[in-house]
């Protein structure tokens, strides 16, 4: 359903697209973002787990 949505709402000219490629910095800056959240939400599960509070608490990058 979101594809579709997604699809219709480049063939109505909402929004431009790219190949990532095309786009600087890139590939490279979205890969360093998403290691600095990665990391920064790991350090907080491991507060909460030395807090104690770690019923119900599941790492996603496990």
């Amino acid at each position: 359903m979101g594809n579709d949505i997604w699809s219709k709402a480049i063939d109505a000219d909402l929004f431009e697209t790219k190949p990532i490629e095309e786009v600087k910095p890139g590939l490279e800056l979205v890969t360093k973002l998403a290691k600095e959240k990665i990391d920064k939400n790991r350090k907080t599960l491991e507060e909460r787990r030395n807090f104690g509070v770690n019923k119900a608490l599941r790492d996603p990058y496990a």
